[in-house]
């Protein structure tokens, strides 16, 4: 998480989500805070989040930056670990 996005977040946990929305706020978010770090295992944190829940496709479209390596390897620390769990480098 960014520097001064805590109590945002936690505004966009406590709101309900859009039901006919394809991308809530809080993905939003995590997309945002993706595209703005620098640091790869926070990068990989983030994107465990939401990878599960979006083909790589609409992943693509979402972050047009991001690679399948990317992905794959959010996908996998989802399974192994928990989606959101801090990276253990």
């Amino acid at each position: 998480m960014a520097p001064g996005q805590g109590n945002k977040l936690l505004q966009l946990i406590k709101d309900p989500v859009q039901p006919d929305s394809t991308c809530s706020n809080l993905e939003q978010l995590i997309v945002n805070l993706y595209s703005e770090s620098t640091d790869k295992h926070v990068k990989k944190q983030l994107l465990s989040m939401i990878a599960s829940s979006h083909t790589k496709k609409q992943l693509q479209q979402l972050i047009p930056s991001i690679t399948m390596h990317a992905i794959n390897e959010a996908r996998k620390h989802a399974m192994e670990h928990s989606a959101g769990i801090a990276v253990i480098y």
